[in-house]
């Protein structure tokens, strides 16, 4: 229980992390929308096919990827 509590909190840490982000480098992010959807893409992609893939650290690394993609949808709308 307590495992699944810290991969929602990691997950929605995404959030104030990528509007500090935005704040501090402005003009890199202009420079890097196309990279951003790009790995937006990527990650989605990889976490489809981790579906099908059984292994141990499964859920901690489709945690991380949903943090990554979380983070760049942030960067990219504000």
């Amino acid at each position: 229980m307590i495992k699944e509590l810290i991969y929602i909190f990691i997950i929605l840490i995404g959030i104030p992390f990528g509007l500090f982000l935005k704040k501090i480098c402005k003009e890199e992010i202009n420079a890097w929308r196309k990279r951003l959807k790009i790995m937006i893409i990527v990650c989605l992609i990889a976490i489809v096919a981790l579906f099908f893939i059984d292994f141990e650290y499964k859920i901690p690394v489709i945690t991380t990827l949903i943090f990554i993609i979380i983070t760049c949808l942030i960067l990219k709308k504000k």
